[in-house]
C-alpha cells in the first residue's frame, strides 16, 4: 500500500499542469460545445507590455465547425478590443481542440479582462473562457 501511494505522488509530481487540469480564469458560457478542460496564461500574473502566451484545450461535445478565434480585452473603462485568429476546422463529437496564442500585455495601468471565444461561421459561439488581472 505504501508503495502504492508513493508511485502516485511521483505520478502526480512529474505530470504536466495540462493533466492536472490547472485553471486560470472560467467559462463564460452556460453550453459551451467546445467545453474547456485547460486554460493557463503563462507566466501569470500578466505584467505591463509583457509577453505571454495563453493555452486552452478541450473537448467538442459535438460535431461543429470552428471558424475563429475571438480574443477580447475590456479596459477599467469598459472599451473592448478584439483580435482573432482563424481556425477554419470541422471537428467531431470527442475531438480534442488545442489553441495557444502569444499576446503582449497593456501598456496602461488599471484592471483588465481577456475573453478568448470560438465561433461558428454564422458567429454563434462554440465556446468562452475570460479572466481577470490587473496591471500595476
Amino acid at each position: 500500500m505504501k508503495v502504492l501511494g508513493i508511485a502516485l505522488f511521483i505520478a502526480l509530481v512529474s505530470a504536466s499542469p495540462a493533466m492536472l487540469g490547472q485553471q486560470v480564469g472560467e467559462s463564460c458560457e452556460k453550453n459551451p460545445t467546445f467545453v474547456v478542460q485547460y486554460f493557463d496564461v503563462t507566466p501569470w500574473p500578466i505584467m505591463g507590455t509583457q509577453q505571454y502566451t495563453v493555452t486552452m484545450n478541450g473537448v467538442f461535445n459535438s460535431k461543429d465547425y470552428a471558424k475563429q478565434l475571438y480574443i477580447g480585452t475590456k479596459d477599467g473603462k469598459g472599451f473592448w478590443h478584439y483580435t482573432y485568429q482563424t481556425i477554419d476546422k470541422e471537428y467531431l463529437k470527442g475531438a480534442v481542440g488545442n489553441f495557444t496564442v502569444s499576446l503582449q500585455g497593456p501598456s496602461v495601468r488599471g484592471a483588465y479582462t481577456d475573453q478568448f471565444s470560438i465561433h461558428r461561421s454564422d458567429f454563434s459561439t462554440l465556446s468562452c473562457w475570460q479572466y481577470s488581472y490587473d496591471i500595476k
